[in-house]
């Protein structure tokens, strides 16, 4: 079987009615990198980073596949297809493709900062998990305002952190 490799960014996701990071209006506006979506930004105001990170949650959670995602789900049919994509949506995976490395990072994952194996999968086979720290918030041990891993119950981290 043929192989294809696509690469996939903004654009694709933004006709989804995601909003972009860099473009006009883009969610960097009113933003520093550096206080959300780092490490250290996590370090010194977690609450502050999963604010962010869930704002961009319930986009996600509202947006559908559009016509280019389910072109490339087609594609599957007579090549092999891997989808590279800088978006940090998961609506590739929702549209049906199979292959989708993110270079980001995915917004619907959170893990344990003790313990990096313990990853938490926010959405489900299209459904939002029980552990979904926008629903059901267990507080975190000495962080009773951020949602808990439910095995070692540190504070949830957001995965597309640059720098980590």
């Amino acid at each position: 079987m043929k192989r294809v490799v696509v690469l996939s960014g903004a654009g694709i996701s933004a006709e989804s009615g995601l909003q972009t990071f860099r473009g006009a209006d883009g969610l960097w506006e009113g933003h520093r990198v550096e206080d959300v979506a780092t490490p250290e930004a996590w370090a010194a105001n977690p609450g502050l980073v999963l604010d962010f990170y869930n704002q961009r949650r319930r986009a996600v959670r509202a947006a559908e596949p559009n016509a280019a995602h389910r072109a490339l789900v087609d594609l599957e049919r007579a090549y092999e297809v891997r989808i590279i994509t800088q978006n940090v949506d998961d609506l590739h995976e929702q549209a049906g493709s199979t292959q989708v490395p993110h270079l980001h990072g995915e917004v619907m994952l959170a893990r344990s900062p003790w313990e990096p194996r313990l990853v938490r999968h926010l959405r489900q086979r299209g459904r939002i998990v029980p552990q979904d720290p926008l629903r059901r918030r267990i507080p975190a041990a000495g962080k009773p305002d951020l949602p808990a891993c439910l095995d070692c119950r540190s504070a949830l981290q957001n995965r597309p952190l640059i720098g980590s």
